[in-house]
C-alpha cells in the first residue's frame, strides 16, 4: 500500500486531504436561512411578549 512509504507529514497529509473529501460530501444547511428563520421568529415572540407585558395591569 502506498501509505507505507510516505513520512509523517505526507501522510498527514494525505489523511488532511481524505477527510476533506469524506467532508465535502455531507450536505450543509443553509445556515443564513436558517438564521433569519431563527430571527424572525424571536421578533415574534418578543413582540408577543411586550403585547402579553403592555396589556395586563401591573
Amino acid at each position: 500500500m502506498k501509505w507505507r512509504s510516505m513520512d509523517d507529514r505526507q501522510l498527514d497529509e494525505a489523511i488532511k486531504r481524505e477527510i476533506e473529501k469524506e467532508l465535502s460530501l455531507i450536505p450543509v444547511p443553509d445556515v443564513d436561512e436558517e438564521w433569519k428563520k431563527f430571527l424572525l421568529r424571536l421578533e415574534e415572540l418578543e413582540s408577543e411578549n411586550k403585547k402579553d407585558r403592555d396589556g395586563s395591569p401591573g
